[in-house]
């Protein structure tokens, strides 16, 4: 008993001299004066680190098929789908890494974007975190199967004739509840091929060496899932049906409840009841009722975006090239790519194409939009709907103060809804519904002030003293950053 209380004062002693040594090297980070060199004029990207140039990986690609089971699995050729009934459609997933240190983040977009909408604010939590952003499937460089909706094999459940011709949406979700298959828009299989690339790729070693549990077992690493608009909707899902695998979602203008429809979105949706044969009007796509319905699709895609932020000057012609590039030509000078480089393919107004292909998927992917998705979950009445009661982590709202589409206020809905976890909101100012779009420095301190919280300060890959460039510095923030690092030991010295 003696040597207990002995090792016990011991260890006290050895905490109180590590609280001792830490107060002084806190008080020395915070004593520095102002330099007169560095001025009064922010300039916070140059406090920080920049992530190592080797783990910035972009639009890498993940193939994957669904096996007899309905769940997704990594294609790595014949040998992994050999004892395969039927040859199965290889779907690939396109997704992009930053950053060597910290928590893992995945990025998910909204609709009708992609990726790169999310590059900005990627770029700038990637110094205290490493980042994966992804493709949905059907968007972005993400394939887009033009035959996924009729495809029974890929989920085991395909809308009929029949099922469109039932009297209620009640009777058609009871009629898929009881056949224990899912109908092929549904979120709840985003959220499931979104968990076997998280998986695949952690248990590879793509984010860094693989974790181990108590028993020295290699288990995937959790990670922080940030989404917005649509992406949030899926996001839900997965928080939902894979909630240990999280340490926290953070939902940005989450398109969320009986909010939706809009109507701009709808109207995209509807189009797929067009019908669409590409080869056979090849020639005339005038005469195809989809490509006819769709020959406006650049102007009214440039229009919703321009309606999804506050400052519509945010989306120019050359930023929103990155998120109309899937479904459009986006530049005149086309020399090098399909004219060979003899600068015979230098298109004019007349020549930009469109993807109808890639529209069509689009199209395809609106219709299934709808509240049922985002309500609640009932057995009988919406089985499709969010198991929120089973989201226990820590759970952060975004709302763009400015947004239009989407009313600001349901952030608090979503503190009832989520009832078993704690539930913070914010608002971003001057921002619309594509928050970080207009305000993506405000965006990226909300992430990041979220993930210091969750994680702990000393799990950052950096110390973070924000971004704001329209205030005033006190002039020894160089220093101090350097005495924090050491403080902390994170970041490098």
């Amino acid at each position: 008993m003696a040597e207990v209380t002995e090792r016990v004062q011991e260890t006290t002693l050895d905490f109180a001299m590590e609280d001792e040594d830490f107060d002084k090297s806190l008080y020395k980070a915070y004593a520095h004066p102002p330099n007169p060199i560095d001025g009064h004029a922010p300039r916070p990207h140059e406090l920080y680190r920049k992530p190592k140039a080797d783990s910035i990986k972009l639009d890498q690609t993940w193939d994957f098929f669904y096996d007899g089971s309905g769940r997704p699995r990594r294609y790595t050729g014949f040998a992994s789908i050999q004892d395969m009934p039927e040859v199965p459609v290889v779907h690939t997933l396109s997704y992009t890494l930053m950053g060597d240190r910290g928590p893992l983040v995945l990025l998910l977009h909204g609709v009708p974007t992609n990726k790169r909408q999310h590059q900005p604010v990627q770029k700038m939590i990637a110094p205290y975190c490493r980042t994966i952003s992804i493709d949905m499937l059907g968007m972005g460089m993400s394939s887009k199967d033009v035959n996924w909706f009729n495809r029974n094999q890929t989920f085991g459940w395909a809308p009929t004739t029949r099922d469109l011709a039932a009297t209620t949406q009640e009777d058609m979700n009871a009629e898929a509840a009881q056949s224990g298959k899912r109908k092929w828009g549904w979120w709840i299989n985003d959220a499931d091929y979104i968990h076997a690339i998280m998986r695949d790729l952690s248990m590879r070693g793509k984010f860094g060496p693989p974790k181990r549990d108590r028993e020295g077992r290699e288990i995937p690493e959790k990670f922080f899932f940030y989404s917005d608009d649509w992406g949030s909707g899926i996001a839900a899902h997965f928080a939902a049906e894979y909630n240990n695998r999280l340490l926290g979602s953070i939902y940005q203008n989450p398109i969320a409840f009986s909010g939706y429809f809009v109507k701009e979105i709808e109207t995209i949706g509807q189009a797929s009841l067009l019908q669409y044969n590409p080869e056979q009007n090849k020639a005339t796509p005038w005469l195809d009722p989809f490509m006819a319905a769709m020959g406006s699709f650049a102007q009214t895609i440039t229009m919703i975006y321009k309606q999804m932020v506050h400052y519509p000057e945010r989306l120019n012609q050359y930023t929103l090239r990155e998120i109309q590039r899937p479904y459009m030509d986006v530049d005149y000078e086309r020399n090098g790519g399909r004219g060979g480089g003899d600068g015979s393919d230098v298109a004019t107004p007349v020549t930009m194409k469109l993807d109808f292909d890639a529209i069509r998927v689009l199209s395809q992917r609106a219709s299934t939009l709808m509240p049922a998705q985002l309500m609640p979950y009932d057995e009988r009445r919406n089985p499709q709907g969010v198991k929120y009661q089973k989201i226990t982590h820590p759970t952060f709202i975004l709302w763009g103060d400015k947004d239009s589409m989407m009313p600001p206020s349901q952030r608090f809905k979503f503190k009832y809804a989520i009832r078993n976890a704690t539930v913070r909101t914010q608002l971003i100012p001057d921002a619309g519904h594509f928050s970080a779009v207009d305000q993506p420095e405000l965006v990226a301190e909300a992430l990041l002030d979220f993930i210091i919280d969750v994680a702990g300060k000393d799990a950052m890959g950096d110390i973070f003293l924000g971004y704001r460039k329209d205030e005033i510095w006190h002039g020894a923030e160089t220093q101090m950053h350097k005495e924090l690092r050491k403080a902390y030991d994170v970041g490098g010295r």
